[in-house]
């Protein structure tokens, strides 16, 4: 999902978990300051700060997802990726 989706999904009360992998967008999320120009994703940002939260790590971010067909089909597909790639995943 992107940004602006996350954003939205924060604003209507549920928990998200951002990967960023671009260090200098990473900060910025960090900091609650938006790295593209969304009208409105700045004024909302800080609003949301409690349910959204940013990481560069894919395996943060679906370490918590309960075990269900697509979460094992996922976990194949990152497995495959990891394979693929030397483990950057």
């Amino acid at each position: 999902m992107g940004l602006t989706t996350g954003v939205a999904l924060a604003y209507l009360g549920h928990e998200v978990l951002l990967v960023e992998k671009d260090p200098v967008k990473l900060e910025l999320l960090q900091r609650f300051e938006s790295p593209i120009h969304e009208p409105g994703l700045e004024v909302l940002l800080p609003q949301v700060r409690s349910r959204l939260g940013v990481t560069d790590r894919v395996q943060e971010a679906v370490g918590g997802v309960v075990s269900t067909p697509i979460s094992n089909w996922l976990s194949r597909i990152f497995g495959a990726i990891r394979l693929r790639t030397g483990g950057i995943l």
